[in-house]
């Protein structure tokens, strides 16, 4: 059998009764690893994702010859041949990269493809049309190796283990394994007939490449009047440079593009910026009906056509002045409020632009979240506290918060460089032929979000009553106009597609970035069975069965997956606009406006609450160690208080308790009376940051210690009340 067959998925083959041979026990050590031995859940991930009836009948398509894809078959065969046989200059290859030799081989294809394309045709829109392409070849050459390292460097140590690399060093042979393994044809054709499945990985990578390239030159060359009249271009505006990938790939290998041009720069989106538009009217209206300066909003001049859309970029600036920070945390605090209002997710920090004394919101895709989930009846205390705080200005992304528990990535916390928030694959022993890949946590590199003023990066915890009156202005403003703002999204709601992000983005990249491991690209079916992994969740939440399988298809195709609906419908459709009938039990624009007419005081001081304790997570260095032991005797504690004082303590601690009952979440159903509260609780090894969440069970800060205080107090006075929480 020629093992490229191995290149083919599950539905490109033909089941067979095989003898299988020693590639099955590969198959059966990855089914252990990924399912764990849990064998059902193995079975019911590839039932419901690849619709295969049973383990044993993806079994019998593993190994088997037989297929339905001989074009399929013979493309990567010619691939094979045409990367392998690419003839690279040694003045070309950068040292400082790592196996620079294998990515330039490819991006020497892809460069051979690209002039039998159409793409020299629009070389005239091309300031420097060679530095041009060899600027894009430098950023496909970064994809292919994000795909390919760990099995370079799997694949180079085994050649170490059996003594075929020439050299005394580490550093030796792996210089022979890049000069004289990777440079030869015949060892590459081997290469990937060893890992098939690397091969279609990469032809996948250069297909999608290729065509979002000349897709977005094309766009370019037909909107070109429209951009210089927009944005202010003249006739002789060309493409110096283009940086793709500024957010992920999404249907089909589209990504959002940063262009520079000889006469400034511009924001290239592969999306529908209608919603862009929408939140440009709004944002103009509610600037005319507060006419405050100081809260004044700014948004991007937006350039909207048929599935996608053109933006302005905006940079950042620093304040000039201390008034400067203040109107910037007063508009931060304004755009919460409208944020709030639209229902919208996933502000981070990378959605914020810090420009001046302007919060610039630069990603509106989110805006209009649907809820997938319909509210539930008899939900106990906890519940009604965590669908509140869900529901609040929280569940913007703006706010400080810690992500997992591990890093403050929002609009407004997040402040200079930043710890990873999960341990990420980092190549060790670099340059040697003893190079390995370790998971660490890493340092990413400053974000645009947070303002800076004579250098130096300002405190927010100093301004929150700057972010509280611009919430309030703005909260006010929408309450007294909300039905003006109402019929501004009906005329447009029509025509407006929002994202619907089913899974943060960082589980889908992590997901896909280990589907790239050595294991799984031996035969594609391998790579199928791990992504398979991603019914786990659904199982347990019927509202996610639905959707998984076209979850499935962008992964298998290298992109995070990609929802959107209709502001006025509540169907759900996929990056392929497949449609999934009545996913939401009400529209988006449903939703909003329900909020909108929603709005009260009463809203407002709960929105000012969590505002207040959120900022609490804000870092802020100039802090101490708040917690600092002290030793003491048992005999040091000693009644010191006289009756009378006894007396005033015990009331001020009624009072106390019962304030706190006021604050209570309170539920009373079949199963009992529940109660629950947010808290705000110190974390960190200092503790001298807080993170608000709803309270748990613990002792330390929980319920189980609101329990014991009301008994403490029930035991002095004996009141009923005292012993509602048992």
């Amino acid at each position: 059998m020629n093992s490229l067959t191995n290149i083919l998925l599950s539905k490109e083959k033909k089941a067979a009764v095989s003898q299988f041979d020693e590639n099955e026990k590969l198959f059966d050590r990855n089914l252990e690893l990924i399912y764990k031995n849990d064998i059902q859940m193995a079975q019911e991930s590839i039932y419901n994702v690849l619709s295969i009836q049973s383990i044993d009948k993806v079994k019998s398509l593993y190994q088997t010859p037989l297929h339905k894809s001989a074009f399929t078959v013979h493309v990567f065969e010619n691939l094979k041949k045409g990367i392998a046989h690419q003839a690279i200059k040694k003045e070309d290859v950068n040292e400082e990269i790592m196996f620079h030799v294998f990515a330039l081989k490819v991006s020497s294809y892809f460069n051979d493809l690209l002039k039998k394309s159409k793409f020299p045709s629009y070389d005239y829109l091309l300031e420097q049309p060679a530095l041009f392409h060899h600027s894009i070849s430098n950023q496909l050459e970064k994809i292919i190796l994000k795909v390919s390292y760990r099995t370079l460097v799997l694949d180079m140590n085994m050649n170490r283990e059996k003594g075929f690399l020439a050299g005394e060093t580490p550093k030796e042979k792996y210089g022979d394994y890049n000069k004289t393994l990777l440079c030869s044809q015949e060892y590459l054709e081997i290469f990937f007939q060893r890992y098939p499945v690397l091969l279609r990985v990469i032809g996948n990578e250069l297909r999608k490449f290729k065509k979002f390239i000349l897709e977005f030159i094309s766009r370019f060359e037909k909107d070109k009047p429209e951009l210089l009249s927009l944005f202010g271009f003249s006739e002789q505006v060309k493409i110096r440079d283009i940086e793709v990938g500024m957010g992920d790939s999404h249907s089909d290998g589209r990504k959002v593009t940063k262009i520079t041009l000889n006469e400034g720069k511009l924001i290239y989106k592969p999306r529908s910026l209608e919603i862009d538009l929408l939140y440009k009217k709004i944002i103009e209206f509610l600037n005319e009906k507060i006419r405050d300066h100081d809260i004044k909003l700014s948004t991007p001049n937006v350039l909207s056509r048929d599935g996608y859309g053109w933006t302005e970029f905006i940079s950042f600036k620093a304040c000039n002045c201390l008034k400067d920070v203040q109107n910037f945390y007063q508009r931060t605090g304004a755009q919460i409020g409208l944020l709030y209002a639209l229902k919208a997710v996933d502000f981070h920090s990378e959605n914020l632009i810090a420009n001046g004394s302007y919060p610039v919101l630069i990603d509106l895709e989110s805006l209009f979240h649907p809820a997938y989930q319909k509210k539930k009846d008899g939900m106990d205390a906890y519940e009604k506290a965590e669908t509140q705080l869900h529901e609040s200005v929280r569940a913007l992304g703006l706010l400080p918060f810690f992500f997992a528990g591990k890093a403050d990535i929002s609009g407004i916390g997040r402040k200079g460089k930043a710890k990873s928030i999960i341990k990420v694959p980092q190549l060790i022993n670099l340059k040697t032929a003893e190079m390995s890949v370790k998971r660490d946590y890493v340092e990413i590199d400053t974000a645009n979000n947070h303002p800076m003023l004579e250098n130096k990066f300002v405190y927010a915890k100093d301004y929150v009553e700057e972010l509280k009156q611009g919430f309030s202005k703005a909260y006010m403003t929408i309450l007294k106009h909300a039905s003006e703002l109402i019929r501004i999204i009906e005329k447009s709601e029509n025509k407006i597609y929002v994202r619907f992000i089913s899974k943060p983005t960082i589980k889908y990249s992590a997901l896909l970035e280990l589907s790239f491991h050595p294991r799984f690209l031996h035969n594609s079916i391998d790579r199928e069975i791990f992504l398979s992994k991603i019914w786990e969740r659904p199982k347990q939440e019927d509202e996610y069965q639905s959707i998984v399988k076209y979850e499935f298809n962008d992964l298998i195709n290298n992109d995070i997956p990609y929802f959107k609906v209709k502001l006025n419908e509540k169907d759900l459709l996929s990056s392929k606009n497949k449609k999934i009938e009545n996913y939401f039990p009400e529209t988006p624009a449903q939703s909003v406006k329900e909020r909108i007419s929603n709005l009260s005081k009463d809203d407002l001081k709960f929105q000012l609450y969590v505002i207040e304790l959120s900022m609490l997570a804000s870092e802020d260095d100039r802090q101490i160690v708040l917690k600092e032991f002290i030793t003491k005797e048992p005999g040091q504690y000693v009644n010191v208080f006289s009756s009378n004082q006894e007396s005033i303590l015990i009331e001020k601690a009624e009072e106390l308790a019962a304030y706190i009952y006021n604050q209570s979440y309170k539920a009373h159903t079949d199963k009992g009376s529940s109660y629950s509260w947010l808290n705000a609780t110190p974390i960190g090894v200092d503790e001298i940051q807080w993170n608000l969440s709803v309270m748990g069970d613990t002792f330390y800060d929980g319920l189980s210690g609101m329990a014991f205080t009301y008994l403490a107090l029930w035991r002095k006075n004996y009141e009923r009340c005292h012993l509602s929480f048992y």
